[in-house]
Parts: C-alpha cells; structure tokens; sequence
C-alpha cells in the first residue's frame, strides 16, 4: 500500500491543492511550454488506465489550467430549469416556480 505525504511550503499557502498540481504535472512530463494539445496529450497518457473517456479529464485538466476547448468534446448537459417569481394583484409574493420557461 501507497502513502503519500504533500506538504505546502510558506510561498504556496494561497492553494491547498499546489502539491496535487506539481505531482501530475512531474509524472505527466508536462512543462509549460508545451501548448495545450501537448499537455492534454500527456495528461491522457498519464491517466489512461484510470479513464478511457476525454470528457472525465475536463476538471482535471482544468485544475492543472490546461484548456480543453479544442482537445476533447463536450459534454451536453440538460437545460437547467428558469426561475420564475409570481405575484397577486395585490402585489404580494406568492413564491417561485421552478419550471421551463418558454422563450
């Protein structure tokens, strides 16, 4: 079994995750002169056995700043819901409805 220790040194106290960041960035072999098809080649290399979809490397990526606009497809997701706040005649709030709105 596996244990790993990070600790944050007194320059990167502003992100907690800084460890996690550097520790994929040294095993992917990503630098940051490498564009960002580069680095989200190496970072899919990196993490292959763990998921063969792109669309599961998007936070990923994103925590590491590498964009992913033209590397992977994007997942559609449902619309979500519009918010809609009625009113009696006498002005008074009655609540909020949660439902499609249409345009």
């Amino acid at each position: 079994m596996w244990r790993l220790h990070y600790s944050c040194s007194p320059q990167h106290q502003g992100s907690a995750l800084y460890p996690v960041i550097s520790q994929l960035m040294r095993a992917g072999g990503i630098a940051g002169v490498d564009s960002d098809e580069q680095k989200f080649d190496k970072l899919r290399s990196l993490l292959a056995r763990s998921t063969e979809d792109p669309i599961d490397l998007a936070p990923i990526a994103d925590l590491l700043s590498i964009s992913t606009k033209a590397t992977s497809p994007t997942r559609v997701e449902p619309p979500s819901p519009q918010v809609a706040t009625f009113c009696c005649p006498g002005g008074e709030d009655q609540g909020t409805l949660l439902a499609p709105i249409p345009s």
